[in-house]
């Protein structure tokens, strides 16, 4: 089960789960009888965006980032670890 609030859009309660179809069914049937008022906006746009290629370029511009502050992050500790010692 993976959730997406982090990768698309803070608070938006909205995951997905990779099983079989016969489990995705009994999954599906479930949660429409629990889902009282789930935004089905979001989860149109949800998956509007996964199908495109667009998250997976936006990700690998979040890793790019990512990638930039662990160095500089890095860096900084080492010098503070140099001061110590």
């Amino acid at each position: 089960m993976k959730g997406f609030s982090k990768l698309i859009g803070v608070g938006y309660r909205i995951g997905a789960i990779a099983a079989s179809e016969q489990i995705i069914d009994i999954i599906t049937a479930a949660k429409s009888i629990s889902d009282l008022g789930s935004p089905q906006l979001t989860q149109m746009a949800v998956s509007k965006i996964l199908q495109s290629e667009k998250l997976e370029i936006e990700l690998a511009k979040r890793r790019e980032v990512l990638k930039h502050k662990k160095k500089y992050t890095y860096k900084c500790n080492r010098k503070i670890w140099e001061k110590q010692s």
